[in-house]
């Protein structure tokens, strides 16, 4: 599993593109790094690109813990958006189980097939 994080500052994006099989733990440490990055800044959106991950691993019980870990930090993401590159059936399956069990007025959370979809919604304004 390897995890790259690139923040695009001007398009107010911190990209997370994740690659093999990939545990809850490797996603709670890559959320952790995007938001403790000195160049992520409050509101900024997030897009997590699944098209090369293996989520095989993850299980609801895991699914319901991530959303319970976002939640603790909402208060401090200021409306943002997540969108969720999730090309293969199993991933967009999962992600939009995790969007029904995460939301909340502060967080916008959408999953997406392809990643110009996604880019283009999270630089929208609503």
């Amino acid at each position: 599993m390897t995890i790259r994080i690139e923040i695009d500052e001007a398009k107010g994006i911190a990209y997370v593109k994740v690659y093999g099989c990939i545990y809850e733990s490797d996603i709670r440490q890559a959320f952790h790094s995007v938001i403790s990055s000195s160049d992520y800044k409050k509101g900024m959106h997030r897009l997590w690109d699944l098209s090369e991950a293996d989520l095989s691993t993850i299980d609801n019980a895991s699914l319901e813990s991530l959303a319970k870990m976002s939640m603790d930090y909402s208060p401090t993401f200021d409306r943002t958006k997540v969108a969720v590159v999730a090309p293969q059936d199993l991933e967009f399956g999962m992600m939009r189980v995790y969007e029904r069990i995460s939301e909340r007025k502060d967080y916008i959370f959408s999953p997406f097939r392809a990643l110009e979809e996604a880019e283009k919604w999270l630089t929208t304004d609503d």
